[in-house]
C-alpha cells in the first residue's frame, strides 16, 4: 500500500501524503500556490474525518490512488463527496511531485485542471465561516502535534525512567495540556519507543 497512517500525519502538518512540504518547492513559492494547497488540503481531510476513521480513509486514498481516477460513482452523494476529496488529495501529492522532480509545465497544468473541479466539489457547499472555522481547527491541530512532538523529546531525553504518572505531571508543565492528556501521551510514547526498540 503506497499510502499508510503517516499520511494523514504528513497532511495535518501542512505537507503532501508523501511527506513533501510546498512551501519548500520553489515552483509553488514563486505562484504562491503553497497557501491554496493548505486549505484545499485541509477542505479534502476534513470532507473525509466527517464520516471516516484515519484507517478508513487511507483504505479510500489507497483505492482511489490504485485505479488512477475518481471512477464510478455511487448514487450516494456523501460517497461521491468523498472520493473525490481523497482523489484531491492524490492529485496535490503528485503536483508537488512533478513541482519537485524535473517540472513538466503541461502536466502541472494538467493536475491543475483536476484539482480545480475536484476543489470545487468538495468545497461548494462551505461558506466564509466555515472555511474559517476549518482553518482555525487547522492551526489547533497542527499546534498539538508540535507540543507532542516537544513532549516525546522530552521524554525520550527524561522521562523514560520515571513512572507514567510522575512523566504525565512533568509534561504538563512542559506543556499546555491537561494530566489526562499527558498521561494518554506517555501511553503512546512509551509504547512507541518499545516498538523502536524491537524493529
Amino acid at each position: 500500500m503506497p499510502f499508510d497512517k503517516e499520511s494523514i500525519e504528513n497532511i495535518l502538518e501542512r505537507k503532501t501524503l508523501s511527506g513533501l512540504d510546498p512551501s519548500e518547492i520553489e515552483v509553488c513559492i514563486k505562484s504562491h500556490f503553497d497557501n491554496y494547497f493548505e486549505w484545499w488540503s485541509y477542505d479534502a481531510y476534513d470532507a473525509m474525518r466527517e464520516k471516516y476513521s484515519h484507517k478508513e480513509m487511507i483504505e479510500i486514498i489507497w483505492e482511489m490512488d490504485r485505479h488512477q481516477c475518481v471512477g464510478d460513482f455511487l448514487a450516494d452523494e456523501v460517497k461521491q463527496k468523498i472520493e473525490i476529496a481523497a482523489y484531491l488529495l492524490i492529485l496535490l501529492d503528485r503536483f508537488a511531485k512533478n513541482a519537485e522532480g524535473n517540472f513538466d509545465i503541461w502536466t502541472a497544468i494538467n493536475y491543475f485542471h483536476q484539482i480545480y473541479e475536484c476543489i470545487r466539489y468538495v468545497s461548494s457547499s462551505d461558506d466564509s465561516l466555515t472555511r474559517n472555522a476549518k482553518k482555525a481547527a487547522y492551526v489547533r491541530h497542527t499546534e498539538n502535534r508540535a507540543m507532542k512532538k516537544e513532549a516525546f523529546l522530552w521524554y525520550e531525553e527524561h522521562g523514560v525512567n520515571l513512572k507514567n504518572d510522575a512523566a504525565a505531571i512533568e509534561i504538563t508543565k512542559l506543556v499546555p495540556i491537561g494530566l489526562r492528556t499527558a498521561q494518554d501521551w506517555v501511553t503512546s510514547f512509551r509504547k512507541e519507543i518499545r516498538s523502536a526498540r524491537t524493529t
